[in-house]
């Protein structure tokens, strides 16, 4: 395998997009994140326009977990993510926030070691809000952290979990 030209942050980012671009509203999921730019990381965010489903993935702050020693081959990685999402639908007025929700939950869940990159994700609290007005819309900010193993002299070379 070649070399990898990201660090493990941004190996695992790009991840957990993939994940969530794989929300297409098919038997398993009520909706359909799969289109292009309906999953985007925070530097991307359109601003104030607006699809009908959209999430937002930004990586936030991280902590190493290294080991002393002079044997030390790896180091613990565990960093936050945030996952925003916003689904708007001017005729349904119950906007399927809950349902967008478990769909979000449902696919990090099922994916939870990224193909061998993470160790692991969890999935904390979860903020809602709405708004009625004259554009319907909702949304959700679900926050969670990763653990992943990088090697300790290389942040691109991922050490897949045992």
């Amino acid at each position: 395998m070649p070399p990898a030209t990201d660090p493990a942050s941004e190996q695992i980012l790009d991840a957990i997009i993939s994940t969530l671009a794989g929300i297409n509203g098919g038997a398993d999921y009520t909706h359909d994140f799969s289109g292009e730019r309906q999953v985007v990381r925070y530097a991307q965010w359109p601003g104030n326009e607006v699809w009908d489903n959209m999430i937002q993935l930004a990586g936030l702050e991280s902590q190493d977990d290294e080991n002393q020693g002079h044997d030390v081959v790896e180091v613990t990685q565990e960093f936050a993510i945030g996952i925003s999402l916003r689904v708007w639908n001017e005729e349904d007025k119950t906007l399927g926030l809950e349902e967008a929700i478990a769909d979000v939950k449902k696919a990090v869940r099922r994916n939870e070691q990224l193909g061998g990159l993470a160790a692991r994700i969890s999935l904390g609290s979860t903020v809602r809000w709405e708004y009625r007005g004259e554009s319907p819309q909702a949304g959700a900010a679900v926050r969670g952290f990763v653990q992943y193993k990088h090697a300790v002299d290389d942040p691109y070379v991922i050490v897949s979990p045992s």
